[in-house]
């Protein structure tokens, strides 16, 4: 059987390992260098003599910063994020699951 065929630890609840401080150094280095390599393309991009019609380069600038910022807004997002501390579940709680499928 090939090993992509095996489900036995697919299910297995797991965690993620905690993020260590030379690694979110690490990483606010690269976002660093990516917030300045985009401050150098805007300085590009923005530049005078590269509009020749205006109408298509708002449109393309729309398009392509629409683009760039939404990169931004996963850095950022990457940079936060974190694992909370496990909470134990209060005692008497119960769950119930209901399944319907279509």
């Amino acid at each position: 059987m090939p090993p992509w065929y095996d489900d036995a630890e697919l299910f297995r609840h797991r965690r993620a390992a905690p993020i260590r401080g030379w690694e979110r150094w690490v990483l606010g280095l690269l976002l660093f260098l990516g917030a300045q390599s985009v401050v150098w393309f805007a300085l590009w991009w923005f530049a005078p003599g590269h509009v020749n019609q205006l109408l298509l380069f708002i449109l393309l600038s729309f398009a392509t910063w629409y683009g760039v910022f939404r990169i931004m807004v996963g850095w950022y997002n990457v940079f936060h994020i974190d694992q909370p501390d496990p909470v134990p579940p209060r005692e008497g709680l119960r769950v119930a699951i209901f399944t319907t499928s279509a």
